[in-house]
């Protein structure tokens, strides 16, 4: 590295909700979705006199996901929780049981495909806070459903170096904790939550202050908001070396794509912990039993995966999908939303029995199941196996599709984004309801379509001839929509070249 070239440092903690019945240290249910403040008890609400009891399947689940990022389980000879005291309104008890000195799990690593090994710190064992919604009027509304649900923490050392390797990291660390049966890491719903610590350094010694990003909630999210920071950070002010690095917390707009001051970094000695006086201190000995059989756990998970590559291997060369990891992430059946994979399997399935070949129609079903179908199902929050007891219908429209007697287009429209995945109606018989005949647009009346919408743009065809060729994708808009949906788009694009010529 030059002497002064900055140098971007990443350390990333994420918390993860463990996948348990029951919270942290109560009985109280945790189930995502259920009606606001419907799942709380004295316990998790911190009333005086209410104590907590360690969940003894959070401390199990805990072992086992520490064991799979290849930790070692209380190396100190002992384990105990803490009180890690703040405000904040949707911390009721005033302050939060986490673990500070003695952790669960600690020393572990994953190594990234280029090889770059990311130590991890430590794996601790915690609790949730609740949930804060902004409404528009400026009023806050809490939900304390969430209060007590047992999370582990996740820390890195500062490994990583690009927004890429950061994306990746968080990509494998969920693959591990789900393969473990640690937890679903379901980042829509929450259960999978990352905050990177970016600052930059400089070969001589130099750096920049510390950013905290808080609360990111998708992979995408992760790797803008690094990115972004960085380049904000490399503006300075730069610190000399040996000098304190300052520390602040932002939150990221993603709409701007930018990211916004919350305050600045609170120290350890701000929280004021001190050990929890109501659960006791486990010692390594009291969780080897924890630890043995997460071992056996985990190796019974290592032998099915072994079992599940192959099946991936076979199922990629039967339907035609070269790329491997495009394959194991469709089948697999952790793809989120849940279930989606067999979408794809029952489908496949009836498609076999109609005579379809599986490496004609395999590309593009994945296509179908991984983009509008998965997209359609979480937007409308409906379980998968309401669209994969459509399997008979899908086979349908994709027969249609493949003999050419409806349009790729055509199936988008009126199709994968409407509610027929719900019902299941008999393509044909909602070809005929909308009053499409199935069949593509002849040419002449796509030609016609063209000219129409050429004649009657103007602006937009002076800005495509004068470069912005990307204004090109209205003009194909309007003809699709003329034609409803029934125009095949590589003839719409051949014929507005020739007119706009």
């Amino acid at each position: 590295m030059k002497e002064g070239a900055p140098r971007l440092v990443v350390g990333v903690e994420v918390h993860v909700q463990l996948g348990t019945r029951t919270k942290a240290f109560c009985a109280c249910p945790v189930d995502f979705g259920a009606a606001p403040n419907t799942l709380c008890c004295p316990v998790c609400m911190g009333h005086p006199g209410a104590l907590p009891v360690l969940n003894r399947g959070a401390l199990e689940t805990a072992v086992r996901a520490g064991l799979a990022l290849g930790c070692t389980v209380a190396p100190k000879g002992r384990t105990q929780w803490d009180r890690k005291n703040y405000f904040y309104p949707d911390l009721p008890k005033g302050y939060q049981i986490t673990q500070y000195e003695h952790p669960l799990c600690e020393n572990g690593a994953l190594a990234l495909s280029d090889g770059t090994r990311v130590r991890i710190r430590r794996a601790h064992l915690e609790e949730d806070t609740g949930k804060s919604s902004h409404a528009a009027d400026g009023a806050t509304l809490l939900d304390f459903n969430r209060c007590g649900v047992p999370l582990l923490e996740i820390v890195t050392e500062p490994d990583l170096s690009t927004p890429a390797e950061v994306e990746e990291y968080l990509r494998l660390l969920q693959e591990r904790l789900r393969l473990a049966g640690a937890s679903e890491c379901s980042m829509e719903k929450g259960q999978m939550r990352c905050e990177p610590n970016v600052n930059l350094e400089r070969g001589d010694g130099s750096a920049t202050a510390i950013s905290e990003l808080k609360n990111l909630n998708s992979f995408a999210m992760a790797r803008e908001a690094v990115g972004y920071e960085a380049k904000r950070l490399e503006d300075g002010p730069w610190l000399p070396r040996g000098r304190a690095l300052l520390r602040a917390t932002f939150g990221w707009d993603d709409g701007a794509k930018r990211t916004i001051l919350q305050r600045t970094k609170e120290t350890a000695a701000d929280y004021r912990y001190f050990p929890e006086p109501d659960l006791p201190v486990l010692p390594a000995e009291a969780l080897r039993p924890f630890v043995e059989a997460g071992k056996a756990a985990l190796e019974e998970s290592s032998q099915r995966e072994v079992g599940e590559e192959a099946r991936f291997k076979a199922e990629a060369e039967k339907y035609n999908l070269q790329d491997l990891a495009r394959a194991m992430k469709l089948l697999a059946k952790t793809v989120e939303p849940e279930d989606i994979s067999q979408v794809f399997t029952v489908t496949a399935q009836v498609a076999e029995e109609r005579g379809l070949n599986p490496r004609d129609f395999g590309p593009i079903l994945a296509n179908w199941v991984q983009g509008p179908i998965a997209a359609h199902v979480r937007a409308r929050s409906i379980k998968a196996s309401m669209v994969r007891a459509q399997g008979r219908s899908l086979a349908r429209l994709l027969e249609m599709t493949l003999k050419n007697e409806i349009p790729t287009e055509v199936v988008k429209v009126h199709f994968l984004s409407t509610d027929w995945l719900e019902v299941g109606t008999d393509p044909e018989m909602m070809l005929k309801e909308k009053g499409l005949t199935g069949a593509q647009t002849d040419d002449d009346s796509i030609r016609a379509a063209c000219a129409e919408v050429v004649a009657a743009n103007p602006d937009i065809v002076a800005k495509i001839r004068g470069g912005k060729v990307q204004a090109r994708a209205a003009l194909v808009g309007q003809v699709m929509k003329k034609t409803r949906g029934t125009a095949d788009p590589a003839r719409v694009n051949a014929l507005l070249d020739e007119l706009l010529r």
